[in-house]
């Protein structure tokens, strides 16, 4: 699992993988070294045998050798004779800048090893990233929640987001409304393998102050007078048109 800052900048990360590999004595023959599997006396090394059951007739998978068309007479001691033994190993793999949630990484000869000696298949990664407090992706781009008063909304301001890139400054402009997108561009998730970005959307977020001093008390007071003056100023003027 990946943060949403190491997805952002991308990062190489060290994980374990456990799988099945080729046993390295018998080279994933399952037969003792120098020794080699007998061909199977039931089905000829087919691995096939036909059933007559009347006028039909038909094949199925030979019993003996498990449709191998070979029987292993010497057993491998390291593994038993089945060729193939449990590891537990750590790789490194690198994810993209701009990776997402749901993306699948393949990592080449990294899966389980082949039948009989063949070669390792590929390991295929699925990305899970954790949730963000601050951030959260939209696609390709960030959104952030400022948290503003109401003083910053009605007035402006200006301020510094601390993103995965570092310190970005932005001007809120006066009069903002809650939930109001601000907009960065180009500061957002590359696309992966591509020169293209999203944007760094800030949303802003009014915020009611839940405890206030008595200088406070007193101000927004005085606020709500002049708001309520000034609504019923418009009413009247309204009434006269």
């Amino acid at each position: 699992m990946l943060t949403l800052e190491e997805s952002f900048l991308g990062i190489e990360k060290e994980i374990d993988i456990d799988r099945e590999r080729n046993c390295d004595t018998c080279d994933g023959s399952g037969s003792e070294p120098g020794k080699s599997a007998d061909v199977c006396h039931k089905c000829g090394g087919t691995g096939n045998v036909r059933i007559s059951q009347g006028f039909f007739s038909m094949a199925t998978t030979c019993s003996s050798c498990q449709g191998r068309g070979r029987v292993i007479s010497h057993p491998c001691q390291k593994c038993g004779g089945r060729g193939r033994m449990r590891e537990a190993k750590k790789i490194k793999v690198p994810f993209p800048a701009g990776i997402d949630e749901g993306n699948r990484l393949r990592v080449a000869g990294e899966g389980e090893g082949g039948r009989e000696g063949g070669s390792p298949g590929d390991l295929f990664i699925l990305v899970k990233i954790k949730p963000d407090k601050s951030f959260q992706r939209h696609g390709n781009d960030l959104l952030y929640q400022l948290p503003v008063t109401f003083s910053q909304a009605a007035l402006g301001d200006h301020v510094s987001i601390k993103t995965f890139e570092g310190i970005e400054k932005l001007k809120i402009p006066p009069a903002s409304q809650h939930g109001q997108l601000l907009k960065i561009k180009n500061k957002g998730f590359r696309q992966v393998n591509r020169w293209s970005r999203g944007d760094l959307l800030i949303q802003v977020n009014v915020m009611t102050p839940q405890s206030l001093s008595r200088q406070e008390t007193e101000l927004y007071k005085k606020l709500r007078d002049l708001e309520t003056g000034k609504d019923h100023a418009q009413a009247e003027n309204d009434r006269v048109q």
